[in-house]
């Protein structure tokens, strides 16, 4: 696959759709495989979002030959492999968000909200301080939920969609001008960075109260991607540094295991069993290691988030989509065609001592390399 425009995923994140100098990829993104290939012999596309699992895809045309106008939404029926509608703007289309009822258009400085239910309607057009379309939306069955930055520069406006009424609100998030937006895939939290890139900040979007900050560094850099857990619990953010920092949202897991211990296990170190009735139950090494149930326990750990309890050195510092395969496994793509996986785990290692039972954690991943050229189609 040649160089990559952009990356986009569908609204479940179940798939990856790549917008290519002369058509667009579709991507299953676990298990991985290619599921469409659209070639364009007169141009390429800039932004190609998939609606969920449809076969409508909203294109934007770009690249060196663009195939459609910057300015213009196209309705791509993949079925019939011909458009069936399009929205035309004054200005460049930046970004766009949609689901099945709505979609969100980014222009420069400026939002503009649709129903496409049935066809095409506006419905707002909200003034942002956003020059690059940051913008970010979740979709809740019937509901939905969006935010832009707002017209105060470090702001952030939220959008609730609810039984076909609107309400808004507004989210005094940073001070500096806001570069990057991402929902849990329940809507309840927010993340939000500025373009100073230092601190990450979580907000609870039915109150908007801040949750937590989490530090990335102390020197400014571009914050690239923001990602929430399916379970809520783990949140990752890439940079232009080649760095992905993932924390953990309710607790650290380097932190002493003794506070998380089953109750029979306490028990056995100081009540019901001796010390070295345990200890001969241990394997004859200094340094047993065994994987650890981590996730179940994690929530009982003191010291949350804070600073990135993963720190991974990524293959490239432009990485243009990141997705949770899992609760523990990420996906990182980036712009020349690659991509790679990573697992998270936290060991326990536990320390035979003379009087003593000292189980500690340290936390590892495993990464592996590839390339989109290499994945076959269903059909292969």
């Amino acid at each position: 696959m040649q160089n990559v425009l952009r990356y986009t995923t569908n609204q479940d994140r179940s798939f990856l759709t790549a917008a290519l100098e002369d058509g667009f990829c579709v991507y299953q993104l676990s298990p991985l495989s290619l599921q469409a290939r659209r070639r364009f012999d007169d141009g390429g596309v800039r932004i190609a979002q998939m609606i969920y699992r449809s076969n409508i895809i909203l294109l934007v045309g770009g690249g060196k030959n663009p195939k459609f106008a910057s300015n213009k939404v196209i309705f791509w029926d993949e079925k019939k492999q011909a458009p069936v509608g399009e929205i035309e703007f004054k200005s460049e289309v930046l970004n766009i968000q949609c689901d099945k009822q709505f979609l969100l258009v980014m222009l420069k400085n400026k939002a503009v909200l649709y129903s496409i239910t049935n066809g095409p309607v506006l419905l707002k057009e909200i003034q942002t301080s956003s020059e690059r379309g940051t913008c970010s939306m979740v979709s809740l069955g019937q509901n939905a939920i969006m935010c832009i930055p707002a017209r105060n520069v470090g702001h952030i406006q939220l959008m609730f969609f609810k039984a076909k009424q609107f309400k808004s609100s507004i989210i005094l998030a940073h001070e500096a001008a806001i570069s990057s937006l991402s929902f849990s895939r329940t809507g309840k939290l927010l993340a939000s960075c500025s373009e100073h890139g230092t601190l990450i900040r979580v907000w609870n979007t039915e109150t908007g109260e801040k949750i937590t900050e989490l530090r990335r560094g102390f020197q400014k850099a571009k914050i690239k991607l923001l990602r929430f857990s399916p379970d809520e619990t783990l949140f990752a953010a890439s940079s232009e540094r080649s760095t992905l920092h993932v924390y953990s949202l309710q607790g650290n897991p380097i932190k002493l295991l003794k506070s998380s211990l089953k109750v029979d296990d306490e028990d056995r170190l100081t009540g019901s069993g001796s010390t070295d009735s345990f200890e001969n139950q241990m394997i004859d090494s200094e340094d047993a290691v065994q994987q650890t149930h981590w996730k179940r326990r994690i929530g009982e750990m003191i010291d949350a988030g804070k600073r990135p309890h993963w720190t991974i050195k990524l293959a490239s510092s432009d990485p243009s989509a990141m997705e949770w395969l899992s609760d523990t496994s990420l996906f990182v793509a980036y712009l020349n065609g690659d991509y790679q996986t990573f697992t998270l785990t936290v060991e326990e290692h536990v320390h035979k001592g003379k009087s003593s039972f000292q189980p500690t954690l340290s936390v590892h991943y495993r990464a592996v390399n590839n390339k989109f050229g290499n994945i076959l189609s269903d059909d292969e």
